[in-house]
């Protein structure tokens, strides 16, 4: 019980700015739970917002050591290296996010962000396909709909931007 208070006074702190504080809670709650890869990429989170790449670094890397199936880990690594613009790490990292759960939205929303900011805009669509058909959200429609324009791809079958699309 103590151990999810420290994690929820750590996220309280990090929503009101005082990272400083959430980090120090954070690193308690590592000391009541050491395992727990997840309070790791918390920690990787708030070093990163405080501008300690290092320290975020270590943090990212020990919560995917701990938890190498998590793909939230590799989603706090991926967001850590394009930070810091070691680009083919953060798309390893992506990718093996997307591997892990292959139904995970935002995996594949950043995996398509990537390829996009990156040049790669045709291998962003499978992705936002993806996206909108596990999360048939609106924003995924606009996504995907954003994408084929600037794409200029006209003969995209336009139902597959609909939310109730059964693609």
């Amino acid at each position: 019980m103590l151990f999810r208070s420290q994690i929820l006074l750590a996220n309280a702190l990090a929503g009101l700015k005082d990272l400083k504080a959430a980090v120090e809670e954070i690193e308690e709650a590592l000391r009541l739970d050491p395992q727990r890869g997840s309070s790791y990429t918390n920690l990787g989170t708030f070093e990163l917002a405080r501008g300690r790449r290092d320290a975020a670094e270590v943090a990212f890397k020990k919560a995917v050591e701990l938890d190498p199936q998590s793909a939230a880990a590799q989603l706090g690594l991926a967001n850590f290296y394009w930070v810091d613009r070691r680009f083919q790490l953060a798309e390893a990292a992506l990718l093996e996010a997307v591997r892990l759960e292959p139904d995970n939205p935002m995996a594949h929303r950043m995996l398509a962000n990537y390829y996009l900011a990156t040049g790669r805009a045709p291998e962003a669509g499978p992705h936002l396909q993806r996206v909108l058909e596990v999360s048939k959200s609106p924003e995924a429609a606009l996504a995907l709909a954003e994408y084929y324009i600037g794409q200029k791809d006209h003969s995209a079958d336009r139902k597959s931007t609909r939310l109730n699309s059964s693609h």
